[in-house]
């Protein structure tokens, strides 16, 4: 500690004393203010449950008498008006559909596979809702379930795919209200291409029914899939003469 460096400090350099200032710290406004709060009024930092509930109710009774003295003082206010741009009007304007139109609005641009679609599952919802959780050996609908699903490697698999679309179609003629008997017929397959078989293709494709038999590719089919055959046939004889007994 230097006496002579506190004394060329405290001087104004004529002589005199310079009075010194005080140090201002933030820290002495908080402590005479009270704690720091929020912006919602509560003391920030760690705190009891219950300070911060009793903290609370204060607030709120206190927002409610400030509110209150608003109301007493300038009163409730009119009501404002607004069309739909936003612009000020003198009458309310028409009250909006109701929450059952709007549900109807919603399904007016449903075809009519989707209005059955959803009418059915809404049917099954109710009757899963109404049925027991429990399954039992007599359960008719669980048992036509199993029997029409139609499983992967199932032999009549082709035949069941068949019969339940016939079944559709029969099902959507009697739908569209004809009254005659040929609407309850059943409704015939798309004809099949039945003449000489064709050159295969990579995807499997079938031609149609009223093809002529005449091949207009280029052959570019025919390159890529004896390729193909090559291939697998050197792998096949390439596998062989590595199993081989040497």
């Amino acid at each position: 500690y230097d006496s002579e460096d506190d004394e060329d400090e405290n001087s104004d350099g004529n002589g005199g004393r310079r009075q010194r200032r005080q140090r201002y710290d933030s820290s002495d406004d908080d402590e005479k203010d009270g704690p720091t709060r929020m912006s919602s009024g509560h003391k920030a930092g760690l705190q009891n449950y219950k300070d911060f509930n009793s903290a609370e109710k204060e607030i709120q009774h206190r927002k409610q008498n400030d509110a209150q003295v608003m109301v007493d003082k300038y009163g409730m206010g009119e009501t404002v008006y607004r069309d739909a741009q936003g612009k000020r009007t003198t009458k309310p304007e028409t009250p909006g559909p109701s929450m059952e139109q709007q549900e109807q609005m919603k399904h007016l641009n449903e075809g009519k596979l989707q209005r059955e679609e959803r009418e059915r599952k809404a049917q099954e919802m109710a009757m899963i809702q109404n049925s027991s959780f429990a399954r039992h050996e007599t359960d008719h609908r669980l048992e036509d379930m199993r029997k029409n699903e139609i499983r992967k490697g199932d032999p009549m698999a082709a035949y069941a795919h068949k019969n339940e679309t016939k079944k559709r179609k029969k099902k959507k003629s009697s739908k569209r209200g004809s009254s005659d008997a040929a609407s309850m017929e059943e409704v015939e397959e798309k004809p099949t291409y039945k003449g000489p078989p064709p050159r295969p293709n990579r995807f499997g494709i079938r031609p149609g029914y009223r093809w002529d038999g005449v091949d207009r590719a280029n052959g570019w089919e025919d390159k890529l899939l004896a390729k193909q055959y090559m291939s697998k046939a050197k792998e096949e004889e390439s596998y062989r003469w590595r199993s081989a007994d040497m």
